[in-house]
């Protein structure tokens, strides 16, 4: 059994893999005082790619507070299979990644939980449109749920989302909008344009889940 502490889980892409498949590593925290007598609910987080998984299971895990011991905790950078746009090849690379987990765990694969920041963040939100079953709700840190192929497909994949709890959150600096204190600094301009594009894309998702009642709430 694998002991409590950190660890790394590696998986193969493919239904089934084949010789040459890609491997994934993910990272994974193992709960302190692990039992494989019982059923782990599981916290999968996606954030960037220049990002540290360890840092940021360390992160998920202040959020989950006194309750960081009765979760499995894995993270992962760049999960192919998480836009829509990307090659049939990568569709099962989410789902190799629970089972990887259940194989090594004894996990609840009822309550397996997806959280991301920034562009981690907008991948949760595409992957949970993609796989909604799989998970028991999403929690995005700084994104939204934007569709990788336009705006314009979130009509046709959003209802996906309606067994689904989805938190959206965002910070004061996530509101955006304003300028940068000098003109000419226009790299933090164009990142002053972006977060205001996606809190408003998120004011947007906000009144289009109220009108179809669906459990999207935007913060």
């Amino acid at each position: 059994d694998q002991p409590a502490g950190s660890a790394t889980l590696d998986f193969a892409i493919g239904d089934p893999p084949t010789r040459g498949a890609e491997i994934l590593r993910a990272q994974v925290r193992v709960p302190e005082g692990y039992d494989p007598e019982r059923a782990y609910p599981v916290l999968l987080g996606l954030h960037a790619a220049d990002q540290d998984s360890a840092a940021f299971i360390r992160f998920l895990a202040a959020l989950l507070g006194k309750s960081k011991d009765d979760y499995i905790i894995t993270a992962l950078a760049n999960l192919p299979g998480a836009w829509l746009s990307d090659p049939p090849a990568a569709a099962s690379a989410p789902r190799a990644w629970l089972g990887a987990l259940g194989k090594r765990y004894h996990v609840d694969t009822d309550r397996v939980y997806l959280a991301g920041y920034g562009p981690g963040g907008h991948a949760a939100a595409s992957l949970a449109m993609l796989h909604a079953d799989a998970f028991a709700g999403v929690l995005v840190l700084a994104g939204t749920c934007l569709p990788d192929v336009g705006g314009e497909a979130v009509e046709l994949f959003l209802g996906n989302l309606r067994p689904l709890p989805t938190l959206i959150v965002q910070g004061a600096g996530d509101a955006g909008g304003g300028e940068s204190e000098s003109k000419r600094d226009e790299p933090a301009q164009a990142a002053a344009r972006q977060v205001a594009e996606i809190a408003a894309w998120n004011r947007y998702l906000a009144d289009r889940a109220a009108r179809a009642h669906l459990p999207i709430t935007v913060m």
